[in-house]
Parts: structure tokens; sequence; C-alpha cells
């Protein structure tokens, strides 16, 4: 069943939105997961970091943390919840849309970071540390009584859950054992996040919430919207069409009041938002990193984009051009969670053409070191347009170049021959989305962040 056939079965149960426990639309919690199942496309994770002196002193510093946030009666007007992957630039680590977005803005000095970790780590130095505030007790307390708050809600919340399941199935063919077990304990984990995270918010008091992707925070989503606080999600990648993560109908209760794309190219309903309430502000790290000046390669140094999926067919590609056409050196940027196999290391051992580069170093910053970047659908493949680079779009060998009217562009290479003419002649980017990465709007952002 591909994406858009399931999408179009769940349309035909809106009673889905309508299940609620304690006043929150339980059906956002397990959706992703629903779908992963039916779809079998569970996201790819990377291993945890598994150093316990590590991660038992993480826990004691975000304890200790937000304990200070519930004995110090300070309001905080602004606080972010960001995407948990940090980028070091300049020698510091970043997030590359709410830190940026916080110094050039109207927001002040009165403002919180709550950081996940990113597989039990913590990237530092970080810009804007002393406003950063660690999640790890909450997260680590949620997982030690989780199996104990699974056991009271499996009988807690048989009827709601028992509901999904009975609508599902009037479409869906699934093990309704594994799901409702799979359902209980997001559930419980939600709630559970929620009771722990309440107290520290009912104390700041804050008047604007930022979140990203609202799947990992639909527990504080679902505090905000039952206090009135305004909620905004910050686009983590470039979204072209129907995603597991976004797609379906907007639902008030639960899902944020505004979308802030940074670039006018990503306006659309593709974020599962009404289209009011999708705004590009821009996005002001992109200047930053043409300030820094890095270090360039030469034109015959091309950058591959590789992504979890396409890992395979990547070094297939690679393996048999550089076989026929020698001249060129290829570097292969991963995707952060993705991880070649053994096998396709030792594969790539045989060539000395082709290598796999540090893909800790932020994107904007490898990009501005090359003249020419190859990929297939990747964000970053956007990013290079934006950055007026040479780009080719890999459309054979299992490869598949997909876009919009909106968000489009690079030169679709069809076989070797192509790829070969493509490196070798004069690049047009006339027909690339420059504006899926816009310039930044200060503007934008403050009348939002401003409004009542």
């Amino acid at each position: 069943m591909t994406l858009h056939e399931y999408l179009e079965k769940e349309k035909r149960l809106p009673e889905l939105d309508s299940v609620e426990i304690n006043g929150v639309p339980i059906w956002r919690i397990v959706r992703s997961r629903f779908r992963w199942t039916i779809l079998d496309n569970y996201p790819f994770s990377v291993s945890p970091n598994k150093n316990i002196k590590e991660q038992l002193y993480n826990n004691h510093r975000s304890f200790c943390g937000l304990l200070r946030l519930l004995l110090t009666p300070k309001k905080i007007d602004t606080v972010f919840f960001p995407h948990p992957r940090l980028f070091e630039v300049n020698g510091k680590y970043m997030e590359r849309l709410s830190d940026p977005l916080i110094d050039n803005s109207s927001i002040g000095d009165n403002y919180l970071i709550f950081e996940r970790h990113q597989n039990g780590i913590h990237r530092e130095p970080r810009i804007h540390a002393e406003n950063v505030v660690y999640l790890d007790f909450i997260d680590n307390f949620t997982r030690l009584l989780g199996p104990i708050m699974v056991l009271i809600n499996r009988f807690r919340y048989r009827k709601q859950v028992n509901k999904i399941i009975a609508t599902l199935d009037k479409e869906f063919i699934f093990d309704k054992k594994k799901v409702k077990t799979a359902f209980v304990n997001l559930i419980s984990a939600s709630f559970l996040r929620k009771i722990l995270i309440s107290p520290i918010l009912n104390q700041i008091s804050p008047k604007c919430v930022f979140i990203a992707p609202r799947l990992a925070y639909y527990y504080v989503l679902s505090y905000c919207k039952q206090h009135d606080i305004k909620v905004i999600e910050l686009q983590h990648g470039v979204t072209v069409g129907e995603t597991e993560l976004y797609s379906g109908c907007y639902n008030e209760r639960i899902d944020p009041d505004y979308f802030f794309v940074f670039g006018k190219a990503n306006i659309g309903p593709q974020f599962g938002m009404p289209v009011d309430k999708v705004i590009n502000i821009g996005f002001p790290y992109k200047n930053y990193v043409k300030s820094l000046g890095l270090k360039k390669y030469g034109s015959q140094v091309i950058l591959v984009i590789s992504e979890p999926e396409i890992s395979a067919k990547v070094v297939e590609l690679l393996t048999s051009f550089v076989n026929y056409y020698p001249g060129f050196i290829f570097h292969i940027r991963c995707h952060p969670q993705e991880k070649f196999s053994d096998e396709l290391l030792e594969r790539l051992n045989d060539y000395k053409q082709i290598m796999i580069v540090d893909n800790k170093i932020e994107s904007f910053c490898a990009l501005s070191q090359y003249e020419c970047v190859i990929g297939e659908n990747s964000t970053v493949m956007y990013e290079a347009m934006s950055m007026c680079k040479k780009v080719g779009r890999l459309n054979y060998g299992g490869f598949c170049v997909k876009e919009t009217d909106l968000i489009h562009g690079g030169t679709k290479i069809n076989s070797h021959d192509e790829l070969i003419k493509f490196v070798n002649s004069p690049y047009s980017n006339e027909y690339d989305s420059k504006d899926v990465y816009s310039d930044f709007d200060i503007n934008a952002l403050n009348c939002i962040i401003n409004s009542k």
C-alpha cells in the first residue's frame, strides 16, 4: 500500500479525531505509529549513547535545571522546544532555525530553550547555553515509570483505545493486539510527560511556545491548548507532498496555531495546517554561513548527498561510474541518521576517488565548500539551490526525482553520460527553487510573536 492509498482510507474515518482523553484528541498521539505499522516504514534511528556516566550526569543537570525553575518565581515570555539536532558552526553548536531566530527578533533575553538529547548526547559548547534546560530527567523518568503507567492505563483508557481500534478496523488489516499495546504505551508516555512538564510551564507562564516537530511534543501542545498559550511549529525539513508526519486534517485542539516556514516556496497545505496559518519568515542562518568565508574544493570534487533509504544505490552508482570515468572525486555526505553497513564500507575501500565526509559539519557550511552537488530528493539539495550551487538530481539506477510546481530544481540526470555532461557543462539555475530558503523577514516573525 502506498502512502497516498493509505491516506485516502484514513480520510474515510473522520471520527478518529473525536476520541479524547481528558480533552486531548489521542489519535494525534498514535497516528504516525499506526501509519508506520501499516506502511511497514519505521523511521531509521542510530544507536543511542551507552555511556552510563554521561547519561547520569546529563540527568542530574536536567533535574537541577528543572528544579531551579520550579523554585524561582520568574515568568518567561518565550519558550523553545526545538529539534534536537545541533551542528557545530564557528566553534559552537547551534540549532539552525531557532537559535538565529532568537538573535534576529524582538524576543530579547526573556526566553528558555528546553533541549532534548540526541541519542543520549548534548553537544557543547552551545550557543545560548545560559538559557538552556535539559529534558533528560523527564524523558528518563517517563521510561522508568512507563511500565507501571501502562498497566494502569490499559484498563483506565480501554474504552477510548478500543474505539480507535474498532474504527481503524473498518478500513485496515492489522494485528489488533500489537497495535493496542503500542497505542497504550504512547498515550501513557505522552500523558506522563505532560504531568511532569505542567508544573514547570505553570510556574514560568509563557506567552508563546515554539516546537519542532509536533510529533515529539504533543504533550506540550495539549498543555498549551488547554491554557490558551500560542504554539508555533518551526519547519525542520523540506516537504514537497504527502508525508506520514504531517498529512491529515487540521485539529485546532491539538495542532499548532502557526507553522513557520523558511521560504515562500514552502507555503502550502502539505504540513497539515490551514494555508493562512503557514507563515514564511525566511532563513536568517543562510546569510550567516555566507559570511564565514569557508575554504573551497575544486570543480572536480563533487559532493554526493545520501540518505538512509538510498545508501546502497549511492554506492552502486558511484562505484560503477568511477570504473569508467576515473577523473572525478566524490565526497559522500550521509544523513545524520544514516550509517553505512560494513559491507558497503568494505566495497568503498577499493575506490580512492570515493570517500565519506564528516556529516557532523552543518550542511550549509559543507555546501559552501563545493561547486557541484548531486543527490536525489534530500532537503540538502534545496539548500544547495538556495546557495546557487550546481545541482544534479539523480533519476536513474533506482533513483527517482520528486518535486512540485513550487519546490523543484536542479538538472535531472538519467544516465552516466548525462552525469558527465552535467559536470562538464555550464549551469543555469533559472529553474531552481531559490525561495525554499528565503531571506529573513523580521517583520513577519515579530508580527506573529507579538499578536494576541
